[in-house]
Formats: structure tokens, sequence, C-alpha cells
């Protein structure tokens, strides 16, 4: 993420799930190296996809829940900027704000992990492992 922004010399933007975020530690990085980047994080205390999937599977999901995780706090903690959002009213200037800012930033959107993610493609695939699996 801080590579492709450093590379545009302009800012880069990343879409992703608080489960992906906790996987990577670019914040960081991007800070050390003045990245313009910009992490949108759907917070919703789920490794939701890994969910979903288990549900279409017919299993049970296990292993899938997390502490909500205050990424503004680990933000300001390496350095960066953030902002919590737990509006769908706020996001639109929370994003400006985000674009605006000169140093990495990460908007921690708070996300209702009982509402199902559009899936579309993902399910049928994972339908399709599924069956092709059993036989």
């Amino acid at each position: 993420m801080q590579g492709a922004a450093l590379a545009r010399g302009d800012k880069a933007v990343a879409l992703l799930g608080d489960g992906a975020m906790l996987m990577q530690s670019e914040v960081h990085s991007a800070v050390q190296y003045g990245a313009r980047a910009v992490w949108v994080i759907l917070n919703d205390a789920c490794y939701l996809m890994c969910e979903q999937g288990m549900q279409v599977l017919g299993w049970k999901p296990f292993g899938t829940r997390l502490n909500r995780v205050d990424f503004v706090a680990l933000a300001r903690a390496l350095g960066a900027d953030g902002e919590r959002v737990i509006s769908e009213r706020e996001v639109e200037s929370a994003l400006r704000r985000a674009m605006a800012s000169e140093r990495p930033f990460v908007l921690d959107i708070h996300t209702d992990p009982l509402e199902m993610a559009p899936s579309g493609k993902r399910h049928k695939n994972l339908m399709q492992q599924g069956h092709d699996a059993a036989h």
C-alpha cells in the first residue's frame, strides 16, 4: 500500500476488512517513508469472509469473531492519523479529511457483523469448491 503511494507520488487508498488490516503492518512503514496512504477499514469485529464462507459450505462458523480493534489508536501509536466512523452519514466527510491529510491515515468504519456483505461470485466459487471436493 505505502509502495503504491510512494510510486505514484500521490494518494493510494486501500479498502479492507479489520481481519485483513490485522494481518499487515504497513502503517508503520508508511509513516517511516512518508507515504500518503489511506486505509479504509470495514471494522465488524469478525473475519467475515471466512465466516460467510463457512456458512455457505454448511459449516457452523468457528474462530471468526474478534475483539473490536481501535484502529485509530493503533494508527496514532504508529505516528499516523485516523478517524472512527460509526454512522453512514459520517463517511463522506471523514473520507474527505483522510484524502486531504498529508500523513498516512486510517479510517476505522464500524460496521455491523450481522449485516451480510455482498457475496456474488465469491460464494458461488466457494459452493463450487465444496461441491467439487465432495465428488
